[in-house]
């Protein structure tokens, strides 16, 4: 089985986040029969915002700033941030019953 997960939002790990397809509620609930699975983030903190406001950004220009102006700041707020959570614009599911 082969399967994506839409999502734009911070995992909450503690205790539990189940109530979004995180990669905990992906792993207990939906892949729980499965034998072998592997479970891939996709995209980071610019590309999920950068998702959400592209129909803003109609002219390509506009992405190209955006993208400079933030990928520093991701990176910086990486390095500074011992506790730093990525967020991801999906997963991809390889699964094997």
């Amino acid at each position: 089985m082969y399967i994506t997960f839409n999502i734009v939002f911070n995992e909450v790990p503690e205790p539990k986040d189940y109530h979004r397809f995180t990669k905990g509620y992906i792993e207990e609930k939906l892949l729980k029969n499965f034998s072998e699975y592997t479970i891939i983030p996709l995209g980071n903190r610019v590309t999920s915002s950068l998702y959400i406001i592209e129909p803003l950004l109609k002219f390509k220009i506009f992405k190209i700033l955006y993208l400079i102006l933030l990928y520093p700041f991701y990176f910086i707020s990486k390095k500074i941030s011992k506790k730093f959570v990525d967020q991801h614009i999906t997963y991809y599911v390889e699964a094997t019953k």
